[in-house]
């Protein structure tokens, strides 16, 4: 059937329909997908930006508060006198000893740094450190001890801080711990001050501590929830990390090492553990000088995206299937009356007479009317066809038939002129040689039987032509036929290679002897090949350029070339190889230095 050839109507409708609707849809769905992944993206990155800044903010404000209440305890003078009066007094090395008084003034100093932590407990515990030894706590424990704050750890970093202040790494409260349970696995930030005197002098050292929970209970929050699966990190400006503050995950040096080496923030990195790509956001805090990481994994930043694509995916398919069935139906409509007239074509009989047969009503007029009048074409083409063809057959028998029987006069002038010369000589013998050549080459090509005869058949004529041009000229011409025996029974047109001897003869005699004539016939492939070469001085230009120009418009109009009384020539020779072997002929002419070469051949037949 026409609908089961790629190259059918029908197909090719529906293959540019489809194709089109293809395209159609893909640029539409690309471009609307590229716009919303793109905006995706944005809001994603916008997103997680705005995530980190938050973020950031919460944490200072978490330890603004803590700040504000170390800076309500450096300010208070209420606070430092009572320090100084705990100094001076006597013999409180030992709780046991301490009078009333000092008791008193213990209970109202804590009372003071309560007032100062103030109802939302900003801190966990208040701590004042005095450079006399002194060491007072409030809020989960009051205490009041003598303790040298020189020995402190972190009591170098706070001094040379001149008053600013300092934040710890999270760590375990020891004593918290001790004295009660709840603080037993509580990590707790401390956060340090110089307090100065009245002449700027550094008098003691305040801490304030809050427990780690309560600082990043905005990551911890977010996390517990796990709505994204994003991760959060945070380190101090000497590279500590402060969060996560326990457990095993201690990655965050790494994504901070990658955000040294990057210029551009958020950045896509590598998971140093599960090889899985991460956006990082960061956001460094003024305030604090902290520096926060989120981390989401890509997969689940671009969760979005995926659910649109394979939501678009699912729309972009069921619109491609409804349009193709639909492009489908369309060529089937459009090529049903044309695969009709496919048939009435196949059909076709110029022998016989097809009446005209009006089609079933196929709703496209066009189809209708050229069906009906390729038909009626049918009938009137049929009634010159057979005239036509017999013509033409008439026609091309006529012009092979006088092709072949064309001989130079010239040839039979100067034989004969020969002939005399020899008799007046006395040569019988030869005069009967050359006779007997002649009376062969006239019988052969005189013969109606075939216009086509074995190569063997044509070189022989050759042959018997090339004698009598020896018995003429004697030694002024030497001539050479090498032909493979696997040649001599193809079969060829008749007097074709002669004429191309007698080519060389005519252009030869201009020149002084002695002339040389060879010719070779060879396979090459799957085509036989015969090339006539000669030392004369070859064409002239004029002439190779009129037999281009007529092979040229042979070969555009398609026409037969007009015969020449004065031989069959080369163009004659060109016309019988076309009409012979079509495309497949092979006819060249080479110029050489000395001499001229023609090749002719055509297919070996099977």
């Amino acid at each position: 059937m026409i609908w089961k050839l790629t190259g059918s109507i029908r197909y090719q409708l529906y293959m540019t329909y489809a194709l089109i609707i293809v395209l159609v849809t893909a640029i539409y769905v690309g471009a609307f997908f590229f716009y919303e992944s793109k905006q995706i993206t944005l809001r994603s990155l916008m997103s997680i930006n705005e995530l980190s800044l938050s973020l950031s903010n919460k944490l200072d404000l978490e330890i603004q508060k803590i700040d504000d209440v170390t800076l309500s305890v450096a300010y208070s003078n209420l606070i430092k006198d009572r320090l100084l009066q705990l100094s001076g007094s006597r013999d409180m090395t030992e709780p046991a000893s301490y009078s009333a008084d000092q008791i008193a003034d213990i209970k109202e100093l804590s009372e003071i740094m309560v007032a100062a932590i103030g109802p939302t407990q900003s801190v966990r515990e208040l701590t004042i450190y005095d450079f006399e030894g002194n060491r007072i706590s409030t809020g989960a424990l009051l205490k009041y001890t003598k303790e040298d704050v020189n020995s402190k750890s972190w009591y170098e970093e706070v001094i040379q801080g001149e008053g600013g202040i300092v934040i710890g790494m999270p760590e375990p409260d020891e004593e918290l711990a001790q004295s009660f349970v709840f603080f037993k696995d509580k990590y707790f930030i401390s956060l340090y001050r110089t307090y100065f005197g009245g002449f700027g002098e550094a008098q003691g050292i305040i801490k304030a501590q809050q427990d780690a929970e309560t600082i990043f209970s905005s990551l911890i929050d977010l996390e517990h929830r796990n709505e994204s699966r994003k991760r959060f990190y945070v380190m101090d400006g000497k590279g500590n990390q402060l969060y996560p503050y326990e457990g095993e995950d201690k990655t965050a040096g790494y994504y901070f090492e990658q955000r040294a080496s990057q210029e551009r923030h958020p950045i896509y990195i590598n998971n140093p553990l599960s090889g899985e790509k991460e956006l990082v956001s960061y956001h460094l805090s003024e305030e604090t000088g902290w520096l926060l990481a989120v981390v989401i994994s890509k997969k689940e930043l671009f969760e979005p995206l995926r659910q649109f694509t394979v939501t678009a995916a699912a729309i972009t398919l069921a619109i491609l299937v409804f349009t193709l069935l639909f492009s489908y139906y369309a060529a089937q409509k459009i090529t049903r009356p044309i695969a009709r007239l496919h048939s009435s074509i196949k059909k076709i009989d110029l022998t016989g007479t097809i009446q005209p047969k009006r089609l079933t009503d196929s709703g496209i007029n066009e189809i209708e009317a050229l069906n009906l009048a390729f038909q009626n074409m049918q009938t009137k083409l049929q009634s010159s066809v057979d005239k036509l063809l017999y013509s033409q057959s008439q026609e091309i028998t006529a012009k092979i038939a006088a092709l072949s029987s064309q001989m130079n006069p010239h040839f039979l002038f100067n034989t004969i002129t020969t002939v005399s010369i020899m008799a007046e000589e006395g040569m019988s013998e030869e005069i009967l040689h050359l006779c007997q050549k002649l009376s062969s080459m006239l019988r052969y090509i005189s013969s109606e039987e075939s216009n086509v005869v074995s190569l063997g058949a044509e070189i022989d004529y050759t042959s018997a032509y090339l004698e009598c041009m020896k018995i003429r000229y004697q030694d002024d011409l030497l001539y050479n036929i090498v032909i493979t025996d696997e040649l001599m029974g193809i079969p060829i047109p008749k007097l074709i290679i002669q004429p191309l001897v007698e080519n060389c003869m005519k252009h030869a005699i201009h020149v002084e002897g002695p002339w040389e004539i060879f010719v070779k016939g060879y396979v090459n492939e799957n085509e036989w090949l015969i090339t006539v070469t000669d030392n004369g001085p070859g064409m002239p230009e004029d002439k190779r350029r009129l037999l281009v120009e007529k092979i040229s418009e042979l070969e555009e109009t398609d026409r037969f070339p007009g015969l020449s009384i004065d031989g069959m020539g080369l163009l004659n020779i060109y016309f019988r190889l076309k009409f012979s072997y079509g495309e497949q002929m092979v006819f060249t002419i080479e110029e050489r230095d000395s001499g001229f070469s023609i090749t002719i051949g055509g297919p070996l037949s099977d």
